[in-house]
């Protein structure tokens, strides 16, 4: 009995150790910050969930259209393996409109320059957009954006972006509205280099979109539309004005498997697909060099 008093004496000596939910020197976003409207980030540095994050669009039309804004450069958001989730889902994939669009997060042409631009760890779910970067119909602020290890689940439009450089690397992007005509994946714009390597995508009527872009690179994707019901519609790969290199992916179920056009100059190798109606397409005065791909008829 005094033996096992003094083991409990020494081990109330010792200092009691907390798990922390963020990574040390990071600033933390928990839900209760934006209840009474969205959160804005105007300085750089790494912010971090510490919880989730819950909206709907009652929330959007007292608030606003965002939860999350960037107004500076140099910003690091980490999700922590939570989510950010509007609890009504994407009215644009539901056919069903709202006064309001609901964003995740948003890169807002209000600072200069945003800089570099990273999203990881979680999942942002039932958005109209995912993550956003105003661009006023040009190239946006951002020196580069970087994603990764995000799920995008049920969003009408998961990534929409015109920075100087594009890095989207294993991500999930998912829809499960099976009649829905407004679900697509990642688009970025105005581009000069772009890399779209390592995710998948589920039942999206298109997955990847480059448009005016150069130094392309779309490598070891998987595309599946098995279930989407709006195939007529589908094209896995759209590439417009833009040149690159579309190499090592997986298609699965579309109307058109890789569509060129409006001057788009592409290297197309080593691709495989089925149950495509037209593999691969040029128009516009466009060019597809294509080395060592395989299309079969059926999966």
């Amino acid at each position: 009995m005094k033996k096992l008093l003094t083991i409990m004496f020494f081990l109330l000596l010792i200092p009691m150790v907390t798990a922390e939910t963020c990574p040390r020197g990071s600033t933390t976003i928990a839900n209760g910050l934006i209840r009474n409207g969205p959160y804005i980030i105007t300085q750089p540095g790494d912010y971090c969930l510490d919880d989730s994050l819950y909206v709907n669009y009652g929330w959007a039309q007292r608030y606003g259209s965002s939860v999350i804004v960037v107004q500076t450069r140099d910003v690091t958001i980490n999700l922590n393996g939570n989510f950010i989730i509007n609890q009504d889902g994407s009215s644009w994939l539901q056919a069903r409109w709202t006064p309001v669009t609901l964003r995740a997060i948003e890169l807002s042409y209000n600072s200069p320059i945003i800089g570099d631009m990273k999203i990881t760890n979680g999942k942002i779910i039932g958005f109209d957009q995912g993550i956003y970067e105003v661009t006023l119909g040009g190239r946006g602020e951002t020196d580069q954006i970087i994603v990764r290890n995000i799920e995008f689940i049920d969003n009408s439009n998961s990534i929409y972006a015109a920075p100087r450089r594009a890095d989207l690397t294993k991500n999930l992007v998912q829809n499960n509205y099976l009649n829905a005509i407004i679900a697509w994946g990642l688009t970025v714009q105005y581009a000069d280099i772009v890399e779209i390597t390592n995710n998948h995508f589920f039942n999206l009527i298109r997955p990847i979109n480059v448009d005016y872009s150069t130094k392309i690179v779309v490598s070891e994707n998987y595309l599946n539309n098995l279930n989407l019901n709006q195939r007529s519609f589908s094209k896995g790969i759209f590439l417009s004005g833009s040149k690159g290199l579309v190499e090592r992916n997986k298609i699965k179920h579309f109307n058109y498997g890789v569509e060129a056009s409006y001057g788009s100059y592409i290297d197309l190798v080593e691709n495989k697909g089925c149950d495509i109606s037209y593999p691969a397409q040029a128009y516009w005065q466009s060019f597809i060099n294509s080395r060592n791909n395989l299309w079969f008829p059926y999966c």
